[in-house]
């Protein structure tokens, strides 16, 4: 689909001219933004509003940051699973045995996985 970022996209010709955009536009946002919500404010209370504002624009990028994560993670992990589901698809056309299923190495993992559990100091390391 264009429009879409793939893994053969350039930087010059699909993400710096997006980039470019929204800082010119946001730059022509945010003293607006700053100058609507402080309007009708009263001068002893000026201070209030605009550490209001501030924490608002804070918090709001910290949460759109971790929606957008979140987002990108489960794109990866489904793209991740459903690249696994094909080629064990394409390994049992074949008639071969998919390669994390060879003999030894699902019990290799197993015991790397074991080991890796015992070293750790605790739980949470």
């Amino acid at each position: 689909m264009p429009g879409y970022l793939t893994e053969h996209a350039g930087y010059a010709g699909h993400l710096l001219g997006p980039q470019l955009v929204s800082s010119f536009g946001l730059g022509f946002v945010f003293v607006p933004l700053a100058l609507v919500a402080l309007h009708k404010v009263a001068e002893q209370d000026s201070g209030v509003a605009s550490s209001l504002l501030n924490t608002a624009q804070q918090v709001g990028g910290a949460i759109v940051l971790a929606v957008l994560g979140t987002v990108a993670w489960t794109t990866v992990a489904d793209s991740v699973s459903a690249q696994v589901a094909r080629a064990a698809a394409d390994a049992a056309k074949a008639g071969q045995q998919p390669a994390a299923l060879q003999a030894g190495t699902v019990q290799l993992h197993e015991d790397r996985a074991v080991l890796a559990a015992a070293v750790r100091p605790c739980r949470l390391c």
